[in-house]
């Protein structure tokens, strides 16, 4: 029923892995997307199964790694049908942002050549971002943690983009309610980033959080929670496609 579209397995604490498809079954959460950041992160064990994206992470480029990061990234990229993510741009990293955009530019194009689905963090860099994504063509993409306005949420979505919304509509956060109020259901994907973002009064965030904020969103836009379920479902399906859904919940062959 609900699929979250970007969480970090390797920095869940230890009791978040304990019994999970139980906790998922429980939560109907049917699926999981496992977004990369850095090299050591990418060849974290996944006994679970979780769906995988592999990307450099604006916070983890380096100059002197810059290269050897990336060419190890398209190896494993080539090596499996992975997602892209997440890359990005933020202006709070150590790394300039003229150094981060070299980063950014050949996973998009790597992306956009392979047809790959994208998760993109960015943080106060919204122009050179959106800039780059029409020079590059990009079209099948997520933002994820959007929390803009109306306007720049309208950008992104006629850029072919979806925007990912988590625990921060918990929080005190009218600016983003209005953007839920305002764009269609087909213009959200849902996301934990557990364990990071968690809604108002949480010290982490959980793939079970979804329901909550699938709850607030279909008050916020006057329908039911099924509807919701459904359309951000559909939403992540085409997305990312059927791996993102875990091979324990999906349908047997007949």
């Amino acid at each position: 029923m609900w699929i979250d579209c970007n969480v970090h397995v390797e920095a869940w604490h230890d009791v978040q892995r304990i019994n999970w498809i139980e906790r998922a079954r429980d939560a109907r959460i049917e699926g999981v997307m496992w977004s990369g950041t850095h090299p050591a992160q990418w060849s974290a064990p996944n006994p679970e199964g979780f769906a995988r994206a592999f990307g450099l992470h604006p916070l983890w480029v380096h100059p002197d790694t810059l290269a050897d990061d990336l060419a190890q990234l398209f190896t494993r990229l080539s090596d499996t049908s992975s997602a892209v993510g997440e890359v990005g741009l933020d202006r709070r990293a150590e790394a300039p942002l003229e150094l981060q955009l070299q980063a950014l530019a050949p996973q998009l194009q790597f992306a956009t050549t392979q047809t790959r689905a994208l998760i993109l963090h960015v943080v106060r860099a919204h122009e050179p971002l959106l800039s780059m994504l029409k020079e590059l063509g990009v079209t099948r993409f997520m933002v994820h943690g959007f929390n803009g306005s109306p306007e720049l949420a309208r950008r992104y979505v006629d850029c072919g983009g979806l925007l990912g919304i988590g625990g921060l509509l918990a929080r005190h956060t009218p600016r983003l309610h209005e953007v839920i109020r305002q764009l269609p259901l087909s213009a959200f994907v849902l996301e934990s980033d557990a364990p990071d973002l968690p809604p108002k009064g949480a010290a982490v965030s959980d793939p079970t959080d979804l329901p909550n904020t699938g709850l607030i969103v279909a008050q916020l836009k006057g329908c039911t929670v099924l509807e919701v379920a459904q359309q951000t479902r559909e939403n992540a399906l085409t997305l990312f496609g059927l791996p993102i859904v875990q091979s324990s919940s999906r349908p047997r062959a007949q």
